[in-house]
């Protein structure tokens, strides 16, 4: 698997398609999040309270979705939960913009940090995180964007996808020779993609 994996990433004419791919993936996921909002409700409902003044209007600002109260994710995917062939990341969403994201995989794991761009549950986010891959083969430091592309609303079901660039600051020295023919290169390309669903309230 981490043969697979590390030819993955060495290769430069795979390096151009995860080019590609990164700035396609950011496209679909800015124009998804545009069509969310534009299908969004008016946030604040006006009326008119009769037991309190005639004159009077009552503001009402009503929840747009209940998933906003519950933005914990989960996602299961490939290069998700690391350096890994399938894996599993959990996030912890502890504020409007500001996530604990945590994850493990075969064979492989990750943690990192997600700043989002906008308070919703599928908002747009980068993700600053350390991914290990082999248990101690391979060891990355990572910058990448992603977002998720629901498919329903309930449940909130959909596609997540992530790629940016990655620093391997470590590599077994069998991968050097073996894998990377002695070059291990200072930046390269990293996507994973998978699929995502709500975890607990937060």
């Amino acid at each position: 698997m981490i043969t697979f994996v590390a030819r993955y990433m060495e290769k430069t004419f795979i390096n151009r398609i995860g080019l590609i791919m990164f700035f396609f993936l950011s496209a679909l996921i800015i124009s998804a999040q545009n069509k969310s909002d534009s299908t969004a409700t008016q946030n604040d409902t006006i009326y008119f309270d009769y037991t309190l003044d005639k004159k009077q209007t009552v503001y009402e600002t009503k929840k747009m979705d209940e998933s906003e109260n519950r933005r914990n994710t989960v996602s299961i995917g490939y290069q998700i939960g690391g350096v890994t062939l399938v894996g599993a990341e959990y996030e912890i969403r502890f504020s409007d913009y500001v996530g604990l994201n945590m994850g493990i995989g075969v064979v492989g794991f990750t943690a990192g940090i997600k700043i989002h761009t906008t308070e919703k549950y599928n908002s747009p986010y980068f993700l600053l995180s350390f991914k290990d891959g082999g248990l101690g083969l391979v060891d990355l430091f990572g910058l990448e964007f992603g977002g998720r592309i629901l498919l329903s609303k309930r449940p909130e079901f959909g596609f997540v996808l992530q790629g940016g660039l990655v620093h391997p600051y470590r590599v077994d020295p069998i991968l050097v020779g073996k894998i990377y023919n002695g070059n291990v290169p200072f930046l390269h390309f990293f996507i994973g993609v998978g699929i995502t669903f709500p975890g607990t309230a937060r």
